[in-house]
């Protein structure tokens, strides 16, 4: 009777086992069944955002397409030649813009490519080369703010007088670097009085071509100048290193120069 007894409860344990068996596979489908529900609600409402995403892109498409046929022929046609750019440029009126524009030009161009050869000249390393502009740079956007609030106050015409002296002498000063330490003196100055001269010219300038019938045909006159202008000094440059009396000398003395050009520019009618 016992061994009856333990076979019955073996039985009905292992009929137990099965029925939790069955039970938790019943209860892991309803759940991934209501897993898969939500996810597909999830995607159907992707979907369907997406598809409200896309109605507005059209229609914001549709809307540009519509501006811009509207706008095509109230697009400015250009109406000069090239021809006229070059009378622009040697017109007599633009005598003191073209003359601002080639000093610009030229001593950019100086400065650019023969400072950086005097300063090898003096057994300075291009590393310390790099470090004396990068620093210089830092320092001249510390002064920035300064710089523009000086312009709010003083008038651009009298800024660009009293900065191109300035500017003039940092061209001067740059023939008695003779170190490392001087060479990082003069680079700071003559880029600070750089940026001192360029905002106010530079806004001078923009004023300029404001008042002019063709703003485009300015700006296209104004490039070719610059370009022009280097093709100019570049020969003369090397003229003066062909010669080599003094050439870095001489460069820079011809560089102060010119730029006494950039307040021409307050002369144009």
């Amino acid at each position: 009777m016992s061994i009856l007894n333990t076979k019955r409860l073996k039985e009905l344990q292992d009929e137990n086992t099965e029925l939790k068996n069955q039970l938790h596979e019943v209860y892991e489908k309803k759940w991934t069944k209501a897993r898969l529900e939500e996810v597909l609600k999830n995607v159907r409402s992707e979907i369907v955002s997406i598809r409200n995403e896309r109605l507005k892109l059209s229609s914001i498409l549709d809307d540009l397409k519509i501006e811009i046929e509207a706008k095509k022929d109230q697009k400015e046609r250009i109406t000069f030649k090239t021809t006229d750019i070059f009378k622009s440029i040697i017109k007599k009126e633009n005598r003191f813009l073209t003359g601002s524009f080639f000093g610009y030009a030229s001593t950019t161009t100086i400065g650019l490519i023969i400072w950086p050869l005097f300063l090898t000249s003096l057994n300075i390393s291009t590393e310390t080369i790099g470090i004396i502009v990068s620093v210089t740079a830092v320092f001249t956007l510390i002064l920035f703010y300064f710089i523009g609030e000086k312009n709010d106050i003083e008038s651009e015409k009298k800024a660009i007088i009293k900065r191109n002296r300035l500017y003039t002498i940092g061209w001067i000063i740059r023939i008695f670097a003779d170190s490392t330490f001087s060479a990082f003196m003069i680079d700071a100055y003559k880029t600070v009085t750089f940026k001192l001269l360029f905002v106010p010219w530079t806004s001078f300038a923009y004023n300029v071509a404001k008042k002019k019938s063709d703003y485009f045909k300015f700006l296209i006159s104004r490039e070719l100048t610059f370009n022009i202008s280097r093709i100019i000094i570049l020969p003369i440059l090397i003229y003066i290193f062909v010669v080599g009396f003094y050439p870095f000398t001489a460069a820079f003395l011809l560089a102060s120069l010119l730029s006494l050009a950039y307040s021409l520019i307050i002369k144009h009618s």
